[in-house]
């Protein structure tokens, strides 16, 4: 008998200090901001015909907000930094058979904005390891203005002017690779690299006229700190009873 309740009190010590070290599961963080530089690079075909296509760069700052729907899952919208480029110098100078001096005068306007929306997916489920590699792809939404203005000038008299102006609005899909590195409790590196394509048919000797090859995909790329959080909201107080 009394090796029967030994035996029983070993076993409810063995259980009890068993609950005591059970690890609790980590916390996992529903939301997240970010900070990163990098660029991303798209082709830009505007709304009037007769403004031949290009391409443009947009960079170098993309603030980031994000969801965490589990721990492989997330889903984010960034907005690249706006990007602006303003010149207006003299191209060309000289002097007519006359003797009437000549200038003309060259002044050029961009404007862009990019946003997307990327999904990310981990490739293990795992909480314990501190880097991750993700599969990233999404959507953007990139719009641009733009103008050239030309003048030349004879002599004090204005012989000829030219302005031309442009806009244009894009979607873009995305797909690439990401990772991220936990450094501590809420913060991470994070970097992503990939490839974007206009969500338009184009032939391909017009992608190698406006970025040099045919497939029509450009480079993003980028690397930042993500910081991790969650929302508490206390729940109220209920009041008591003013008759008690």
């Amino acid at each position: 008998m009394k090796n029967i309740l030994s035996l029983g009190i070993i076993l409810l010590a063995a259980a009890i200090s068993h609950a005591q070290v059970v690890p609790k599961p980590p916390v996992r963080y529903k939301f997240y901001v970010a900070g990163a530089h990098g660029y991303t690079k798209h082709e830009i075909f505007y709304k009037s015909p007769s403004v031949y296509p290009n391409s443009t760069t947009i960079g170098p700052w993309k603030p980031t907000v994000g969801v965490n729907f589990n721990e492989r899952f997330s889903i984010e919208i960034s907005r690249w930094r706006d990007i602006e480029d303003n010149e207006y110098k003299m191209s060309a100078s000289g002097t007519k058979l006359d003797g009437t001096p000549v200038r003309e005068y060259t002044g050029s306007y961009s404007y862009s904005r990019g946003i997307p929306l990327t999904g990310r997916y981990a490739f293990t489920r795992s909480t314990s390891n501190r880097l991750k590699l993700e599969v990233i792809g999404g959507i953007s939404y990139v719009t641009t203005k733009a103008s050239l203005e030309e003048r030349r000038i004879e002599g004090e008299e204005e012989v000829s002017y030219e302005f031309v102006s442009a806009q244009s609005s894009n979607l873009y899909v995305s797909a690439g690779l990401g990772g991220r590195f936990q450094l501590g409790k809420h913060l991470e590196i994070v970097g992503d690299y990939g490839f974007n394509r206009i969500l338009r048919n184009v032939d391909g000797a017009t992608h190698r006229q406006i970025i040099g090859n045919p497939t029509g995909l450009t480079r993003n790329r980028s690397i930042g700190l993500r910081y991790r959080f969650n929302f508490k909201i206390n729940k109220p107080t209920p009041k008591e009873d003013a008759a008690e």
